[in-house]
């Protein structure tokens, strides 16, 4: 007896999909960027949208990664503690409680985060001291 497997294509997504979607998205996300400057009074960064905006509600959520993704700029001008603020002001940074552990989440948001990527290589903030003030910030 002899045993027969047949193989079915797999719907794999073509590159030029990939392409079209990546512009897609870019596209949208520069009709809502803004230069990020410094704000006149406080002399802070904040975040070009944040989750109480009508904008917000309208990105899925690699259009608000992007979105919030801190520019190289930006990154370049700020001192630790400031880049500290930003981070934990980040408005994505729950993704990070959605893991396994809070290191897997801290390595996967990383991983398209700048922002936390630096905190975490330059040892800006211990990662277990971070998630006892996410989850203070979370009141949990």
């Amino acid at each position: 007896m002899a045993i027969v497997i047949i193989m079915q294509p797999r719907n794999t997504a073509k590159a030029d999909d990939i392409d079209d979607d990546l512009q897609k998205m870019y596209e949208a996300i520069d009709k809502y960027t803004s230069t990020w400057e410094r704000d006149p009074e406080t002399g802070k960064y904040y975040y070009p949208v944040n989750s109480e905006s009508e904008t917000w509600k309208a990105l899925n959520h690699p259009e608000k990664a992007a979105l919030c993704d801190i520019p190289d700029y930006v990154l370049n001008d700020v001192t630790a503690e400031e880049l500290l603020e930003l981070v934990l002001n980040y408005p994505l940074l729950l993704d990070t409680i959605v893991y396994n552990s809070f290191e897997q989440g801290l390595n996967a948001v990383a991983a398209h985060f700048k922002g936390l990527r630096l905190v975490l290589e330059r040892g800006i903030c211990n990662p277990r001291l971070m998630f006892f003030g996410l989850m203070f910030l979370l009141h949990i």
